[in-house]
């Protein structure tokens, strides 16, 4: 239901890994002083590639923010980040909403290209976790003292990158994410050809990223997962966090995005504090 192709990467698996994506990622981002979209185009190892951010809510240049990404294939990106802060109470939250529109998601049904080889997919998130530290950094200099990056599902997966990638950040919120992103792109078979084998090999090496996750012992993430989650399932996904703790909720996957006021709380719990 995330991703429409039924065999991921189709046109093949072939890539440079995530730094030197990261590192060939050429961007520029526009000043902002107030709400709304602001476009971006990046140079990267798939082409040139159109993220964007929406700024949600900006309060002033000194208060704390929080920069979130949106799910896969989510349309509009910005959907279940406007229900979790909702317009008519923003005022009162004292916080800048960012949220970065992952490449791909300008139009609803775009991400099939995003996928068509794993070498597009791992630029469009690479593109997603340049443009975070770009933001970051602008935020830096603006005034604020205090950044959260969160994310939902995908989000989550981009938010968990940039923690390995740059680590700048003061807080990261990956609800529903992993660090064994293969997993949810290989499906074990008993006869699988040893072409298959070979190819799951390349995926796991590009796509998993506990090793490194686990390395980094800043006690700065707070992953959550879902008990009941059938696309990223526990038992297999929590460990990959290593010794770091995970908070469960009874939930699934998609029922997740609907717990607005508790995600609204767990991504904002720190910033507060």
């Amino acid at each position: 239901m995330a991703y429409s192709e039924p065999v991921y990467f189709p046109d093949g698996v072939g890539t440079a890994d995530f730094t030197e994506h990261v590192e060939d990622i050429n961007l520029e981002i526009p000043d902002w002083h107030s709400e709304g979209l602001y476009e971006v185009k990046a140079s990267t190892k798939a082409g040139i590639l159109d993220p964007a951010f929406l700024v949600h809510k900006w309060h002033s240049d000194t208060s704390n923010t929080l920069i979130f990404h949106h799910g896969a294939s989510e349309y509009p990106f910005y959907g279940i980040f406007s229900n979790i802060f909702k317009k008519e109470k923003l005022n009162d939250l004292g916080t800048n909403l960012i949220v970065v529109r992952t490449p791909f998601h300008k139009e609803k049904g775009a991400l099939k290209q995003g996928t068509a080889t794993l070498s597009t997919f791992m630029a469009t998130m690479a593109t997603s976790v340049k443009l975070t530290e770009m933001l970051l950094r602008t935020l830096r200099q603006k005034g604020v003292r205090s950044i959260e990056i969160g994310g939902f599902s995908l989000g989550a997966v981009i938010a968990n990158r940039h923690r390995v990638t740059y680590n700048s950040a003061d807080f990261y919120v990956p609800i529903v994410g992993t660090v064994a992103h293969e997993k949810f792109f290989i499906f074990p078979k008993k006869n699988a050809t040893e072409k298959e084998i070979q190819r799951n090999r390349i995926i796991t090496q590009h796509l998993n990223f506990s090793a490194q996750w686990q390395e980094n012992q800043s006690p700065n993430a707070f992953p959550v997962m879902a008990r009941y989650d059938v696309f990223l399932p526990l038992h297999e996904h929590a460990p990959a966090y290593g010794d770091m703790e995970v908070e469960i909720w009874n939930t699934g996957h998609l029922s997740t995005a609907l717990f607005y006021n508790a995600m609204q709380h767990v991504l904002l719990k720190r910033l507060k504090e």
